[in-house]
This record gives C-alpha cells, sequence and structure tokens, in this order.
C-alpha cells in the first residue's frame, strides 16, 4: 500500500516506529483540493509537499493522487498528517530533501531563521 506521509509523520524515527518494514518510494506533492466553487491554485507554492512510503499494512486515509518529483502520478493514502510540532516538521523536510521553497515556508512557519535553511 503507496501511503502519503507529510508533517511531523516524516521523520525516520516514527516511520520505523510505525511500520518497520516499509520502504521510501519518492518525494512527491498533493495539490490542494477544491472547496466548494473555487478551485484551488495550481502553482506549486500552494502545494504540500511530503513523502511516498509503501507500507506493509492498511493506513487510514483518503485516498488521493498525488506527482512525484519525477513528474509521475500515484494513487495513495493520505492519512491526517501532525503538524503540531513546526519544528519536527521542518526538520523532517529538511531530512527527506523537499523542495527548498517549501523549506524555506516551514522555516517561516517555524519561526527558524531562513539562511539557516537556504540551499
Amino acid at each position: 500500500m503507496l501511503v502519503f506521509l507529510q508533517g511531523a509523520e516524516m521523520q525516520p524515527s516514527r516511520i520505523r516506529a510505525v511500520w518497520p518494514e516499509a520502504q521510501f518510494v519518492a518525494r512527491a506533492r498533493l495539490t490542494p483540493r477544491p472547496h466548494g466553487a473555487a478551485f484551488p491554485v495550481t502553482h506549486p507554492a500552494y502545494a504540500a509537499w511530503g513523502i511516498v512510503i509503501e507500507a506493509p499494512a492498511e493506513v487510514e486515509g483518503e485516498t488521493r493522487a498525488v506527482t512525484t518529483d519525477e513528474d509521475h502520478s500515484l494513487q495513495v493514502v493520505v492519512p491526517a498528517p501532525d503538524d503540531a510540532d513546526p519544528q519536527a516538521v521542518l526538520a523532517a523536510a529538511k531530512y527527506w530533501e523537499l523542495p527548498p521553497p517549501y523549506v524555506r515556508r516551514l522555516a517561516y512557519t517555524a519561526a527558524v531563521p531562513v539562511e539557516e535553511y537556504f540551499y
């Protein structure tokens, strides 16, 4: 089963604790869904980035499509993200080398000097 993780759920220690046999598949972006009559902006700045793993067990969540950083489309299960700790989210994003503009936005949210994360 392919699972899209975002937020602090991307931390390697959390992944290993929940799914010791999980395998990394790709970095990917999840485009916002339409809300009512308003459609999501297709600009990459509005996409949520995360990782896709292959989990050996069923995962609760919504089935959605993501686009990998190599422009492949995948059907994944998206569990609710853990965004409660901005520092943990930023650390996970840096670990997985998510796109620099996205990491810089997370750095602003975490109130961390952006210069430290400008790569």
